[in-house]
């Protein structure tokens, strides 16, 4: 959790916005914050693992899907129990990566209450996540970092966590359940390949 005053100041009336969606947002937002994500998970895969980076691509498709596509019909039990399998545990690596990317599992986590047994928090616990990694990544670069002080809610990674968080929530608002909203809400999220914690895995 976050504990700085001046961050929870921000923080506070996107969660109070995040509260008010309805369970279709929460959803989404989710989704949103995952395929943000991805990229994290997908590097360290790549490293480790190739296959599970595949696996994570082919859940995210499956999600939209179900987003995307009102009949689709997705056995999201089974889905979940094949993706508990490329969950990293940290004790088993010994370099930074392992943490976003199990951020990025958490997400996933999320997402798969979201569609199964809603619980009605999780969007929120996905905002908290997403900017954990980033907290957690802005003290990797400069072990000064302090979210306590004011002067470094400036760095750019923050403040993007926080513009992207309140555009998709303005979205949301805009929208009605419907494939096409999914699908703008889709492309705002793939954020042109770059997570968040800054990671693109694209070429230029």
């Amino acid at each position: 959790m976050v504990n700085s005053d001046s961050l929870q100041e921000k923080l506070a009336p996107i969660e109070l916005r995040i509260s008010a969606l309805n369970r279709w947002q929460k959803t989404l937002f989710c989704i949103c914050l995952l395929q943000r994500s991805s990229p994290n998970f997908q590097l360290f895969a790549e490293n480790t693992d190739p296959e599970h980076a595949e696996a994570l691509s082919k859940l995210l498709n499956l999600f939209w899907e179900s987003q995307l596509v009102p009949s689709s019909r997705i056995n999201f039990a089974v889905q979940h129990e094949r993706f508990e399998l490329v969950i990293p545990n940290p004790d088993d690596y010994d370099f930074f990566g392992v943490y976003p990317a199990l951020d990025c599992c958490v997400l996933a986590e999320l997402c798969f209450s979201c569609i199964g047994d809603f619980q009605g928090d999780e969007a929120s616990n996905a905002l908290q996540t997403s900017l954990a990694s980033v907290l957690s990544f802005l003290e990797l670069q400069n072990p000064e970092f302090d979210e306590h002080d004011a002067q470094h809610l400036n760095a750019p990674l923050l403040v993007d966590e926080l513009e992207f968080a309140n555009s998709l929530l303005l979205m949301l608002a805009n929208h009605d359940k419907g494939s096409k909203q999914a699908a703008e809400l889709r492309t705002l999220a793939y954020n042109q390949g770059v997570s968040n914690i800054g990671i693109c895995l694209e070429d230029d």
